[in-house]
């Protein structure tokens, strides 16, 4: 599974086109952080739904995953913060119903 670099967030509002990482069919992964936020941009005229693994529990329940659809043509944001993102290699695991046309920053503040 490929690795995405996650890069300090700046003033300047980022260029998908220019550092946008395409998505993996077999999925990506990132090093768990404080603070990250992953941005994902669907320029297909699909739904894509992106899935954030959670192996985390609480109380020793599992605790479900992060899904996300994100509509053809739209941009998607969300955070995700503290250890119960990070698997046992400390990396956030993302999949995706479709690859196609899909574009991921990954980010931190």
């Amino acid at each position: 599974m490929p690795t995405i670099v996650a890069t300090q967030l700046t003033s300047a509002l980022k260029d998908f086109d220019a550092d946008g990482t395409a998505a993996d069919a077999g999925g990506d992964q990132v090093a768990a952080r404080k603070n990250l936020i992953l941005i994902f941009q669907n320029k297909d005229v699909s739904l894509t739904t992106i899935t954030i693994a959670v192996p985390g529990t609480a109380d020793g329940n599992a605790i479900a995953d992060i899904v996300l659809p994100v509509p053809a043509g739209d941009t998607a944001l969300v955070r995700v913060t503290g250890g119960i993102y990070a698997d046992a290699n400390n990396f956030v695991q993302i999949t995706y119903s479709s690859e196609t046309s899909l574009k991921v920053i990954a980010t931190y503040l």
